[in-house]
């Protein structure tokens, strides 16, 4: 059995921007050209998710409430958070995802970067839908 196993790592994000390079679709297209047809191509970016969620991310461990399927209220210490930064979500199910932060709020007054020292209640908004019986992670810092 010769075979190949290439393992590709993107950043998790479903709408890539034109600097994000050529993406899964056109790599599975590639390879397919490359091996006539022989390449399978397995996508494992869930458990590479899962992975970074307990090596490089940490878990959110005050969540104050979800709102709009949209806003995650939770509470920050000594963190400097920014628009763009990702969040890992963890479904009940056990499925994990990224979603990018879009908007920063810190008493009704949106912040494209915030840095907290103290124990602070924040809202940042991410692309619907979250949940309140789900897990969220932030990058560790």
């Amino acid at each position: 059995n010769d075979k190949l196993v290439l393992i590709v790592q993107n950043t998790g994000l479903l709408q890539p921007s034109e600097k994000d390079g050529f993406g899964l679709q056109s790599t599975r297209e590639r390879l397919n050209i490359l091996y006539r047809g022989q390449a399978i191509f397995e996508i494992l970016v869930e458990q590479l998710i899962k992975q970074e969620s307990i090596h490089t991310f940490q878990k959110i461990e005050n969540v104050i409430k979800v709102h709009n399927s949209k806003i995650l209220a939770f509470e920050l210490e000594r963190y400097t958070i920014k628009v763009g930064d990702i969040l890992i979500v963890e479904t009940k199910e056990g499925q994990f995802y990224k979603k990018p932060i879009l908007t920063i709020q810190l008493n009704n007054d949106s912040y494209p970067e915030l840095t907290v020292l103290e124990k602070t209640n924040i809202g940042v908004s991410v692309e619907p839908k979250i949940k309140d019986n789900q897990i969220f992670y932030i990058i560790k810092k």
